[in-house]
This record gives C-alpha cells, structure tokens and sequence, in this order.
C-alpha cells in the first residue's frame, strides 16, 4: 500500500467527537443506509446504492471501480486508471488523476468544484468551478451546465 488512512474526526452538534477509522474496500461492497465513514477502495468495486448516503470522502485507488446511485456528501477521489459512474448525487470536491475517468450519466449530478488531470465525462448535470490540469471535461449532448446566481452581495449561490 503506498499510501495511508488517517482517522476521520466527526463532531456532533453536542460537540461530542468521535474518531472514526476509513473503511477500505478489497474485492467488493455495497454500502446500505447512512454512513460517516470516509471509505478508500483498493480493488474492485464499490457500489453505494440508490438510497444510500455516504456522508465522506470516497477515494478509488488506481484500477479500482465505483458506482455510485445514492448520494456522496464529501469529497471523490478518483486514481490512475480507476472509474467511477454516477447515476444518483456527488455533493463535495472531486478530483480526478491521470488516466482516471468519471462518467455522470443522465440522471447523475455532481455538485463541487473539479480538478482534472483525467477525464470527466457528463451526460447529466454538473456545476461549480472547473480546474483542468491536463485532463479534460466533455459536456455530452443533452447535459446540464448549472450557472451560480449573482445575489445582491456580490456572493454566488447555485440552486439545486
């Protein structure tokens, strides 16, 4: 493993803070219900399905796979030669690697800023800032480009 996992801290509305170790995915894994749990997939394919809120980063290291229906409220990470598909929402950041792809299909969104050094392909709806680092963003036919909302305060806002 050329990389590590640090110890997520999660704090309540109470203040109270729990420590809260990533999971890591070797093989397969379907996520269920609602999760805190920042999770690092090794190899094979992480699914987090329609209904399912993870609310973490989710990082797919190279040649690993995810597929994610439900919604993802933190960050993606997506290696070298790792695919993620997105039929359901991405709330938060995602940055993508050389040699790495994301595919928004047409019911997908992502919502957050994106750095590319891969490739991200939408066919669904995507919006916040784009910073390509030699990698590219394809806008399919039919895709969506939300635009934020200049308000009074001179602040941005986008709507979902």
């Amino acid at each position: 493993m050329d990389h590590h996992h640090p110890t997520s801290i999660n704090i309540a509305q109470d203040g109270t803070r729990t420590e809260v170790p990533t999971r890591v995915v070797d093989g397969s894994g379907t996520m269920k219900g609602t999760s805190s749990t920042p999770v690092c997939v090794h190899s094979g394919t992480f699914t987090l399905p329609l209904g399912a809120t993870l609310n973490g980063s989710l990082t797919i290291r190279t040649a690993g796979h995810a597929v994610i229906s439900g919604t993802l409220n933190g960050s993606l990470h997506v290696a070298a030669a790792a695919t993620v598909a997105i039929d359901g929402r991405q709330n938060g950041s995602v940055q993508v690697d050389d040699e790495g792809l994301v595919e928004v299909l047409p019911s997908g969104q992502v919502a957050g800023s994106l750095t590319l050094a891969g490739r991200l392909e939408n066919g669904g709806t995507r919006g916040g800032s784009v910073t390509i680092r030699g990698g590219e963003l394809v806008d399919l036919p039919g895709a969506t480009i939300r635009e934020p909302e200049r308000l009074a305060d001179g602040s941005h806002l986008y709507r979902w």
